[in-house]
């Protein structure tokens, strides 16, 4: 992958044998790693991610069987980890900043 803000065409690397292909973006350790070095991708797959975590725990969250401390204790240790993973590298725009993501809809 070359990181360049610039259209490039993706081109094959020959190692030996080996044709390797290039890609716009993968994925490593959980974080979304791009050519043009954008966190959009990123921020969108985070906000995903930590949806699926809660919908998949509604019901814990929805009812009444939990006490509203136990709710707080897991959004804070399951729910919230999700979406702020790696965020300490994240060089923030305004237009992040501001997004509803990381301003408070969790």
């Amino acid at each position: 992958m070359k990181c360049t803000r610039k259209e490039t065409q993706l081109d094959r690397l020959t190692v030996g044998n080996i044709q390797i292909d290039q890609v716009r973006s993968f994925s490593c350790l959980g974080t979304i790693v791009n050519g043009n070095n954008t966190l959009e991708e990123e921020i969108t797959e985070r906000t995903v991610k930590g949806n699926k975590a809660f919908y998949a725990n509604r019901t814990l969250f929805k009812g009444n069987l939990v006490s509203r401390k136990s709710k707080l204790k897991l959004y804070w240790s399951v729910i919230r980890p999700i979406v702020v993973y790696g965020c300490e590298t994240w060089v923030l725009k305004v237009l992040y900043r501001d997004s509803q993501c990381l301003r408070g809809k969790y």
